[in-house]
C-alpha cells in the first residue's frame, strides 16, 4: 500500500482507506479537508516508464474535457510526496460487475447496452489500450466485457 490513511495528497485531500489495486496502480477513497466531500485518489504505482507516465496524463486530460452523468469527473493531478503520478476523482459508491453478475445473474438488455457503450468508451480512450479493450487501470472484476458485435463481444 503506497498512501496510508491520515496521509494528505495534492495539498488538500486526506487519504481514509484503500479501495481497489489493479495493473497500473492503486485506488482511495480520500476526503477533502476544507469542503469534506468524498474523492477517489487514483496513484500509479510500479513501473513508472514514460509511456505509462504518459498514458496516466493522457487518462487524465480526457476526463477532464468528458462531463457525462455515468462518467466520473477528474478534480486535481498531480504527484505524490514520494513523486507517484496521482489524480483525484469524483467518488461514487457501487458494484463491481462481477459482484452484480454474482449477486443478479444476467442483467436486463439496457444495463448490457449501457455496459457496452461503456467499453466501446474505454477502447476509443486511447489507442494503446489492450487490445481486448480492457483498462489496465481497473481494478479486477470492474472492466465490462467487450460490446457486442465488436471482437471479444457476443
Amino acid at each position: 500500500m503506497l498512501l496510508s490513511p491520515g496521509q494528505i495528497v495534492l495539498n488538500r485531500y486526506v487519504i481514509e482507506r484503500q479501495i481497489g489495486v489493479g495493473g497500473m496502480g492503486e485506488v482511495y477513497v480520500a476526503h477533502h479537508q476544507t469542503l469534506g466531500m468524498p474523492v477517489a485518489i487514483k496513484v500509479m504505482t510500479g513501473d513508472s516508464s514514460p509511456d505509462l507516465v504518459q498514458r496516466f496524463g493522457r487518462e487524465a486530460q480526457l476526463l477532464a474535457r468528458v462531463r457525462h452523468p455515468n462518467i466520473v469527473s477528474i478534480l486535481d493531478v498531480g504527484q505524490t510526496e514520494g513523486g507517484a503520478p496521482c489524480m483525484a476523482m469524483e467518488f461514487l459508491e457501487g458494484e463491481a460487475l462481477d459482484a452484480r453478475l454474482e449477486r443478479v445473474g444476467a442483467l436486463p438488455w439496457k444495463e448490457v447496452r449501457a455496459i457496452g457503450l461503456a467499453a466501446a468508451l474505454l477502447r476509443a480512450r486511447d489507442t494503446s489500450s489492450p487490445p481486448s479493450g480492457t483498462d489496465a487501470t481497473a481494478p479486477p472484476g470492474a472492466t465490462p466485457p467487450p460490446a457486442p458485435g465488436a471482437p471479444g463481444g457476443a
